[in-house]
């Protein structure tokens, strides 16, 4: 099978920058994502993730469950990527990722992932996450659909001054507009370093936000691990100070699961993606607690 270079990403090919400029900072480099290997319709990555106790880094670090799910998003859009003429590029319609053990105490994981199916509507691909004891870790899988960009836009990225370059870790600034009992909303204060190549906010970096969220509306959101996480995608999230908002709703509160449903919108209410989590309780020496704490009556506005 043939291998392209490992520096090739079809979807993320950069330009030059200007003097006194440097890249801008693109959601990839953000998660410390290594490409492996790419071929026709399979792609195979590692992730990086930070010790969020590490001096340096700033203090809204995404948990590791969250942060694998949004490296999925990178991973399974690019085994699609691969496929298309170099006029095209993917975009994302839905992620699911599934986890089959907890993730938090990872370090450092394996992605691969494989185009499934290709119709004129749209790309299949799906993969999975193996820990760094080789044992399967998460399952994923996506749903894409190709744009046609000019030639000139393939390649395009946008330019900042460099003194503005940020850390290279999945951290995630925001502003709380509400924590109450089984809801949370907040606003998303920072989203330069969580951008795709055409200006809106990555795919992965909407799981970050949904499921920072997600978790908050939760009564305790410390005693939680992710076990799945589903977004679909309708309209590009805005990548403006304060213009990307999430608001999460608790459906089920239990002894030993969770599930929260969020929305994205901008500022004007318009939604942009839309999806689900669920958590399990992590294990606490000592009695059971109360019985399940039904708040399916929290509903959107």
């Amino acid at each position: 099978m043939r291998e392209a270079p490992v520096s090739r990403v079809p979807h993320l090919e950069l330009g030059r920058p200007q003097a006194g400029e440097q890249r801008a900072s693109h959601f990839f480099d953000t998660m410390g994502l290594t490409q492996v290997s790419v071929a026709p319709g399979r792609v195979a990555y590692t992730l990086s993730l930070p010790d969020p106790t590490a001096p340096g880094l700033p203090a809204e670090i995404a948990p590791a469950p969250a942060t694998i799910a949004a490296a999925a998003d990178i991973v399974c859009v690019a085994a699609c990527g691969s496929l298309l003429p170099d006029e095209q590029v993917p975009l994302t319609l839905g992620l699911w990722v599934h986890f089959l053990r907890p993730a938090d105490a990872s370090r450092t994981v394996a992605l691969e992932a494989s185009a499934t199916h290709t119709n004129d509507l749209a790309l299949f691909s799906e993969g999975r996450v193996d820990g760094a004891d080789g044992a399967p870790l998460a399952s994923i899988r996506t749903r894409c659909f190709a744009v046609s960009v000019e030639p000139s836009d393939r390649g395009r990225v946008r330019w900042r001054p460099a003194s503005r370059r940020r850390p290279a870790a999945p951290w995630l600034p925001v502003d709380w507009l509400s924590l109450d009992a089984g809801r949370a909303e907040a606003a998303l204060t920072h989203a330069e370093h969580l951008t795709n190549n055409r200006g809106a906010v990555h795919g992965g970096g909407v799981v970050l936000l949904a499921e920072a969220v997600a978790r908050r509306a939760l009564a305790d959101a410390d005693a939680w691990t992710l076990l799945d996480v589903e977004a679909r995608y309708i309209r590009a999230v805005p990548a403006a100070p304060g213009a990307a908002r999430c608001a999460a709703w608790v459906r089920h509160e239990g002894r030993s699961a969770a599930t929260v449903t969020w929305e994205i919108g901008d500022a004007t209410g318009r939604v942009a993606a839309l999806g689900s989590a669920s958590w399990l309780r992590r294990p606490a020496p000592g009695p059971r607690g109360d019985e399940d704490r039904d708040v399916a009556r929290v509903s959107p506005p």
